[in-house]
C-alpha cells in the first residue's frame, strides 16, 4: 500500500489531495508507475502547485481541513487565521440549538410571570449571543491546529 498522496491547488484556492486507492495501486508494477497513472486520471487540468507528498507530510487533518493553503509545489500547511473562523463558525449550530432551547425556557417563565427567571435567561441568551465574539482571545492563543479543534467553548448557564 502506497503511503504516496498528490497534493495540488484548485482554480478556486482550495487545497485537494488525491489519495491512491490501494486496488488501483496493485495494478501496477512500481509505486511510481502507479502514481503516474493517478496523475494521469484524477488530476486536473486545471490544478496548480502538484507535488507528490508521504502521508505523513500532509498536515493536520481535524475539522480544519478548508484552512489549508499552499503557496507552492510543496506541502500545504494550515492557515491559523481561516482556522479561527472555521472554529467560530462550527460553534454556531450548537450555540443556536442552545438560544432555541432557551426560547422555550423564556416562555413557560413568562407564562409564569416568574421576572427572575426570565433575567437569568435573558442575561445567559445575551452571553450565548456574544460567545463567537468573546471566545476570539482565546482561539488567538492557540498556536496549533490540533489545540485549536480540540477546543470546546465554556457554554453560558443560567445563574
Amino acid at each position: 500500500m502506497t503511503k504516496k498522496r498528490i497534493c495540488y491547488t484548485d482554480p478556486d484556492g482550495t487545497v485537494s489531495l488525491i489519495v491512491p486507492a490501494p486496488a488501483f495501486m496493485a495494478k501496477f508494477e512500481s509505486e511510481a508507475d502507479g502514481i503516474a497513472a493517478v496523475r494521469a486520471k484524477a488530476l486536473p487540468v486545471e490544478a496548480t502547485n502538484v507535488v507528490e507528498l508521504n502521508d505523513s507530510d500532509i498536515p493536520f487533518r481535524g475539522g480544519l481541513r478548508n484552512a489549508w493553503r499552499q503557496s507552492s509545489a510543496a506541502a500545504p500547511t494550515v492557515d491559523m487565521t481561516v482556522a479561527r473562523a472555521i472554529k467560530t463558525e462550527s460553534i454556531r449550530p450548537e450555540r443556536n440549538a442552545r438560544l432555541a432551547a432557551l426560547d422555550v425556557e423564556y416562555q413557560r417563565a413568562d407564562e409564569a410571570s416568574d421576572n427572575d427567571e426570565k433575567g437569568k435567561i435573558k442575561t445567559t441568551k445575551q452571553e450565548l449571543r456574544d460567545l463567537p465574539a468573546t471566545i476570539q482571545s482565546t482561539l488567538n492563543g492557540l498556536s496549533s491546529p490540533e489545540d485549536l479543534d480540540a477546543y470546546k467553548p465554556t457554554w453560558p448557564t443560567k445563574s
